[in-house]
């Protein structure tokens, strides 16, 4: 895992555009405020057995994504589907 210098300085290393950075000081809180609420309640929904094919899948492509960037799989981080 990256210390936090790590993952602040390749941020750094391409946001030093003024207007980048203020898209982003913008952008960004308006995803985690629009997005994070759907990804905490279908964590919730998983957890509870609702639709086990989509949690299913959607653990399935994690794998496939995490293998193609190069991250391994941390033991109980996700189960192999």
């Amino acid at each position: 895992m990256k210390t936090l210098e790590d993952q602040m300085s390749i941020y750094a290393a391409y946001h030093q555009d003024a207007r980048n950075k203020a898209t982003h000081f913008v952008g960004v809180p308006l995803i985690q405020v629009f997005v994070a609420p759907i990804f905490l309640a279908a964590e919730v929904f998983f957890a509870l057995g609702y639709k086990p094919s989509l949690h299913e899948a959607v653990q399935r492509r994690a794998l496939e994504m995490r293998a193609q960037a190069g991250i391994g799989v941390p033991p109980g981080d996700l189960k192999s589907a």
